[in-house]
């Protein structure tokens, strides 16, 4: 394998140039270490990537493509754009990853023809008679049971309150606008 030395890219022996920038200065991979580009992203997909990296315990680096806004690191807006710089060693482990949770999106041609399952002509094609019906009832779906945080006392006594509060105010907005438009019904009509 080879190494783009300016954009961090590895690609294939047989490759001339980067396929990413186009530059043609390049080194041969000797050291399992050598930080290796493996992805660009940013927003959500940086996280997720972040996320499965450091589950699946593959050491990484996150390089910004361009120098971070100060306003960006007070905020904590994180979503610029960054590399994700893994070791050599790691690079397919990490790259599969990414892959599978749909961070990286392969290229079109990345499978090869003796890749492909085989289709025989003496499959036959699916009939609505063929199909069988899957019903599911209630007793085959596992229910689960809600768990709620314990409440001390105090707690509860404010809740009830406030809940008691609200509900009288709902009745009485529901009262008082009942009113307001029974008596606009009636003015409407000649009523008094």
């Amino acid at each position: 394998m080879r190494l783009c030395k300016k954009c961090l890219q590895p690609y294939g022996d047989d490759v001339p140039t980067c396929a990413n920038c186009k530059n043609s200065n390049t080194i041969e991979i000797t050291d399992p270490t050598t930080p290796v580009v493996v992805a660009t992203v940013g927003g959500p997909d940086k996280a997720r990537a972040s996320a499965m990296l450091a589950d699946i315990n593959v050491p990484f680096v996150e390089k910004p493509i361009k120098k971070i806004i100060s306003g960006a690191i007070i905020t904590g807006d994180h979503s610029f754009d960054c590399d994700i710089l893994v070791p050599f060693s790691a690079y397919d482990k990490a790259y599969d990853t990414l892959v599978g949770i749909g961070v990286i999106n392969p290229p079109e041609d990345s499978f090869e023809e003796d890749e492909l399952p085989e289709l025989s002509n003496e499959q036959e094609p699916l009939e609505q008679e063929n199909i069988e019906e899957i019903t599911v009832t209630k007793n085959d779906v596992q229910q689960g049971e809600e768990t709620f945080a314990p409440m001390s006392d105090s707690k509860r006594f404010w809740v009830r309150v406030v809940s008691v509060l609200l509900f009288a105010g709902v009745v009485a907005a529901v009262i008082f606008g009942t009113d307001f438009i029974i008596n606009l019904v009636k003015s409407l009509f000649g009523g008094q």
